[in-house]
């Protein structure tokens, strides 16, 4: 987990995972976002209630990583940010029993129009999540 609130995280905190922060409990990253197939769905799904169900930490999106360890921050385009938080917002929504209490989504800038996207599941009480 990025030792910061989520709304301070900025693109150079990114810069300095790369080839040092290995993916653990607390921080896992992805190079894509979660498409529309079931099987991504549920690989998204279960990253982030596994997040939620332990310590709480950081799925990173748009952060390609080869043996856990990022080797750059990439970013993903999508046509509206907005648009990708609440189609997540909506999966973690309906698709997580019981529901995760707090989940917050933030994106951060990478430059040329690419975004990391930053969700934080915060430990939860209520685990186990599936």
């Amino acid at each position: 987990m990025i030792l910061k609130p989520i709304h301070d995280i900025r693109l150079a905190d990114l810069d300095a995972l790369v080839g040092v922060v290995a993916e653990g409990k607390t921080i896992e990253y992805k190079r894509e976002m979660p498409g529309g197939t079931s099987a991504e769905k549920v690989k998204f799904l279960a990253a982030v209630s596994s997040l939620a169900n332990t310590a709480g930490g950081d799925l990173l999106i748009g952060v390609p990583a080869k043996d856990g360890i990022p080797i750059a921050i990439s970013g993903i385009a999508v046509p509206s940010i907005d648009d990708e938080k609440l189609r997540l917002e909506h999966l973690l929504a309906d698709c997580i029993e019981p529901r995760i209490p707090r989940v917050e989504i933030e994106p951060i800038a990478c430059g040329t129009g690419q975004h990391v996207l930053v969700i934080r599941a915060h430990r939860s009480w209520l685990a186990p999540h599936g």
